[in-house]
C-alpha cells in the first residue's frame, strides 16, 4: 500500500475557510515551453490581487511538459508565491534520483517554501504521450497530503481522478478540498471529466478543483466543485477564483 506523503511543514493562516484559483491556459504549440513560467507568474500575481489563497495550475504547468525541454520553474515559481502571498500548485515531467521520469506535483507555499512534493503514483497504463510527456512514466510510491491556510488538501493528478480509491483515501485521511491538475486534450469525453469531478465532490463530501490545458479549438472542463454544486466553471482560457 502506497504511504500518504504528509509532510511536516504547514501553512497556518485563515482557520477553516480558503480562496482557490484555477487557470486553464491555452497551449502555443510552436512557442518554446520555458515561456510558461512568465506566463504562471502572472497569473499568480492575480490570483494574488483577487485575494486568493491558492492557484491551481494543470498537469505539466508550467512545466516542461514533455522530456524535451530543460528548464526549471521552481525558483520563480517560488519568488511569485512569497511576494504575492498565494500558494501554488503547479507541476513538471522530472527525472528522479533513480534516473526514471515521473510526473510530479508540488505545492508551494505563500512563504515560498516547498510544503509537499508528490509524485503521480498511478501512471496512465501503458502511456507514453507525445504531448504530455514524451516517455515512460513510472509510479510514484505515496499519496498527496498537506495542509493549506488550516484547511487540509489532498493532490491527484489527472486520470487519478477516475480511480476512486485515490480521492477516497484522501479523503479518509481529512482531505477537505482535491487538488486535481489534468493534461487535457479531453475533447469528445470534457463532459464526463466534469462529471466524474462532480461525483469525486459528493462521494467524499469535500471541494475539488480540476484543470487542463486547452489545446487546438477545445472547449475546457475546468472547475470548482462542492458536495453540492459547481461553483465555478470554465470553457475559455482564463482564470477563476471561488471561495470554499
Amino acid at each position: 500500500m502506497p504511504t500518504i506523503n504528509q509532510p511536516e511543514e504547514m501553512e497556518t493562516a485563515a482557520q477553516g475557510r480558503i480562496r482557490l484559483a484555477v487557470v486553464q491556459p491555452r497551449v502555443r504549440p510552436q512557442a518554446p515551453e520555458e515561456l510558461r513560467v512568465e506566463e504562471a507568474v502572472g497569473y499568480i500575481g492575480q490570483a494574488g490581487e483577487q485575494g486568493a489563497d491558492v492557484v491551481l495550475f494543470p498537469e505539466g504547468y508550467p512545466g516542461p511538459l514533455r522530456i524535451t525541454s530543460d528548464y526549471d520553474a521552481t525558483a520563480r515559481i517560488s519568488t511569485a508565491s512569497r511576494e504575492n502571498g498565494v500558494a501554488a500548485c503547479w507541476s513538471r515531467v522530472e527525472r528522479c534520483e533513480d534516473d526514471t521520469w515521473r510526473k510530479v506535483a508540488y505545492l508551494t507555499g505563500s512563504d515560498g517554501e516547498q510544503i509537499l512534493r508528490y509524485e503521480r503514483a498511478h501512471p496512465a497504463t501503458g502511456d507514453v504521450h507525445p504531448t504530455l510527456s514524451g516517455t515512460h512514466l513510472t509510479p510514484g510510491d505515496g499519496f498527496g497530503f498537506a495542509q493549506v491556510c488550516g484547511v487540509k488538501v489532498g493532490i491527484l493528478i489527472c486520470s487519478e481522478l477516475w480511480l476512486p480509491e485515490v480521492a477516497r483515501t484522501l479523503a479518509l485521511r481529512g482531505a477537505e478540498l482535491i487538488l486535481a491538475p489534468a493534461g487535457g486534450g479531453f475533447h469528445r469525453v470534457s463532459d464526463n471529466w466534469m462529471l466524474i469531478s462532480r461525483a469525486r465532490a459528493i462521494e467524499n463530501q469535500c471541494y475539488l478543483g480540476m484543470t487542463q490545458h486547452l489545446f487546438g479549438d477545445e472547449s475546457g472542463a475546468a472547475l470548482i466543485a462542492g458536495p453540492e454544486q459547481v461553483l465555478e466553471q470554465l470553457d475559455r482560457p482564463g482564470m477563476m477564483v471561488a471561495d470554499l
